[in-house]
């Protein structure tokens, strides 16, 4: 009998020393693998809910005060999608949408973004404007109901018709770009086997008229896009344990089809390798940020290197 236990324990303590070396080594991987992207990377926060059956689709950030807030937003193994608000160390906080009726919305939310009070979500073929002076970011607010981790719900405040089912949202303000207009752009829609970005006058979504002014043809797969300086980043995840593409594109200047601007390697300045299952895209405080699906319970292996973090991307 004792010569099974030892035997057992032996077996054990290899087993974990197998699993330690395959652990170091995926991660001496990474860091090699993807040098360039981590020589150029910060860790600005937490990706909260990967644990939950969480798995973030998009990102945004926000200026409150002096603080920076950033908002996901993605689906849940079971239930409704969330919205998580993630503010430097305090605890995680989340919180769901109900429609006119008080019902829970169960639509995938792929895209995010904000512009003035409001934040934008999106989900299938809906956009959803919810008001940020409603979901309680005031800390000296004593009923302020993220104080706690338990899930609320917000109302939305109105509900617009996308032309199809939305992948990523942007807004873009007109200090940062040639886009000359304060603009929403819409993301992953497909005609003809392409994928497109559609970029809408932001004024009139609030008008609820949605015509395109222009749009960019993408690559296929694109999860997110943010400009800055007059230049456009892409990140393509590529599916799992494939790098993620970040590209960055100068900013077209004629179309090439009708209202149409194609993004290729005419384009293309710059191009660096990420970690795997990148999701979304966002410019604040001088860099671009981004996030990663693979820690959460649909992909586990993040988990156990360490792509649970919201990074900003330095570009040049």
């Amino acid at each position: 009998m004792k010569k099974i236990i030892k035997k057992i324990f032996i077996f054990i303590f290899i087993l974990g020393c197998l699993c330690l070396l395959l652990f170091i080594g995926a991660n001496i991987y990474r860091r090699v693998r993807y040098g360039d992207f981590y020589q150029k990377t910060l860790v600005v926060a937490s990706n909260d809910g990967l644990g939950d059956g969480y798995t973030p689709q998009d990102l945004t950030a926000y200026k409150y005060d002096e603080e920076t807030i950033y908002f996901t937003c993605g689906t849940m193994q079971n239930g409704p999608s969330r919205i998580y608000v993630i503010r430097g160390n305090k605890e995680e906080m989340y919180f769901e949408l109900l429609d006119e009726s008080d019902n829970l919305i169960h639509d995938d939310f792929e895209g995010i973004a904000t512009t003035g009070d409001y934040l934008l979500i999106a989900g299938g073929d809906k956009l959803y404007q919810v008001n940020l002076n409603n979901i309680g970011l005031d800390d000296d607010n004593e009923t302020n109901f993220l104080n706690n981790r338990q899930a609320k719900q917000v109302k939305v405040d109105d509900v617009i018709d996308l032309e199809a089912k939305a992948q990523f949202l942007y807004v873009n303000m007109n200090n940062t770009s040639s886009l000359q207009d304060d603009s929403l752009i819409v993301g992953g829609s497909f005609e003809n086997g392409k994928s497109y970005a559609y970029v809408y006058n932001l004024s009139q979504i609030f008008a609820n008229k949605l015509t395109y002014k222009y749009r960019f043809e993408v690559p296929k797969e694109t999860e997110g896009l943010a400009i800055a300086n007059n230049q456009i980043m892409l990140v393509i995840p590529n599916g799992a344990f494939n790098a993620s593409t970040y590209n960055l594109y100068d900013m077209p200047t004629e179309f090439d089809e009708e209202n149409t601007y194609i993004l290729d390697d005419r384009y293309l300045k710059s191009s660096i390798e990420g970690p795997s299952l990148a999701a979304g895209l966002d410019y604040v405080d001088g860099n671009f940020i981004t996030l990663f699906q693979s820690a959460s319970n649909d992909y586990i292996y993040g988990k156990f290197i360490f792509t649970n973090k919201i990074v900003a991307l330095e570009v040049n």
